[in-house]
């Protein structure tokens, strides 16, 4: 992946929008019809027979990806509306799948689909709502041996939400699921979808769905405001969280830092465990990462079905945040369940440069 930054003339400094144009790789061949997107947004745009973009510049934190059908994805994590983006895609190999013998490879198709929709999308009453209209071109194969379903798509995965009035394009890099885990990763942006009789139960349907999410949480978290959103926590294994925080300023940013302990959620949808590799970028809007952070519970089963893009706020949130975070005291003064009392049997781990999700099944 190469990506050259020019500087922008006068004239785009005004804008406060990204200027770019895709190529191919190793050539001066522009790229039609690329997509340029905010990742796990609404805000996207294709490419002009050119290979031009023009895009408006979003928060810097949220990574700026550019897909096309045939070409590996990039991902941009520094840009800014100063400079012209001059991204070079690479052609994809072609992959030789596996062929089976006898036309079985021990799952019907009906099988393979049913375990795919349901470890992709989820089982909430908003996952069980989504469609994806081109199914047909998923590739699934099961491995006998290791008992083992695999996923590609050479096209993006066109998802109707319709229940949460979101159209989203998925271009799916990767998808596992085997006796103990599964494991699936992709870049992904929503389009609004549903009409003005649906207005008002699809607000009502998103509100639902963002109550408890990931998404309330680390905004929330970046506000110091985990308690007047109906979140409690706790550490596992130590103290009551009390003169220390697990949020760490530094030059300004945001980081959870659990200081290698492991965070419990309580809310009423359910409890959550959360654990880190690293410390962790979060910001106002939502967004958190590049590193890992892991999750059990509740918030475990949250996926592609449930989730929503990182624009979306409940009309009692949006002007509430967009004042600078308090420094609120994260304690949590009440007797709490033992880790030990709540089935965790699930993990959820997220890269935001990617959207990775992982599930590891307990026996």
């Amino acid at each position: 992946m190469i990506v050259i930054l020019l500087m922008l003339g006068p004239s785009f400094l005004q804008a406060q929008t990204l200027h770019g144009r895709v190529y191919i790789t190793g050539t001066e061949t522009a790229i039609a019809n690329a997509s340029v997107y905010y990742n796990a947004s609404t805000v996207g745009t294709a490419t002009n027979n050119s290979g031009d973009f023009t895009l408006t510049e979003k928060s810097k934190h949220i990574p700026l990806i550019v897909s096309c059908v045939g070409y590996a994805t990039v991902t941009i994590n520094d840009y800014n509306e100063k400079t012209f983006l001059k991204i070079y895609l690479t052609p994809k190999m072609q992959i030789l799948r596996d062929v089976v013998i006898g036309g079985s490879d021990g799952m019907s198709r009906k099988e393979k689909e049913k375990i795919f929709l349901r470890e992709f999308l989820g089982t909430s009453s908003f996952a069980k709502g989504c469609t994806i209209i081109n199914l047909k071109d998923v590739e699934l194969t099961y491995h006998k041996k290791t008992q083992t379903l695999t996923a590609s798509c050479d096209t993006p995965l066109e998802i109707n939400n319709k229940l949460l009035g979101y159209k989203i394009s998925y271009f799916l890099q990767e998808f596992k699921r085997s006796p103990s885990n599964t494991a699936y990763s992709g870049n992904y942006f929503y389009t609004d979808n549903f009409s003005s009789e649906k207005k008002n139960e699809i607000s009502q349907n998103r509100e639902a769905a963002y109550k408890g999410s990931t998404l309330q949480f680390i905004r929330a978290l970046w506000a110091g405001k985990l308690k007047e959103k109906g979140f409690e926590i706790d550490a596992i294994g130590s103290k009551l969280y009390k003169d220390s925080s697990i949020i760490r300023i530094d030059s300004g940013y945001h980081y959870i830092d659990l200081k290698g302990r492991h965070l419990r959620i309580f809310y009423d949808k359910g409890p959550t465990v959360v654990a880190q590799t690293a410390p962790s970028l979060i910001t106002s809007t939502g967004y958190y990462g590049p590193e890992l952070l892991w999750y059990g519970g509740n918030m475990a089963a949250q996926r592609v079905g449930d989730n929503l893009p990182f624009e979306y706020w409940p009309k009692d949130e949006q002007d509430e945040y967009q004042s600078k975070p308090a420094s609120a005291e994260l304690l949590v003064n009440r007797t709490l369940p033992s880790f030990t009392d709540a089935p965790f049997t699930k993990l959820r781990a997220i890269n935001c440069q990617s959207i990775t999700n992982r599930y590891w099944i307990s026996k």
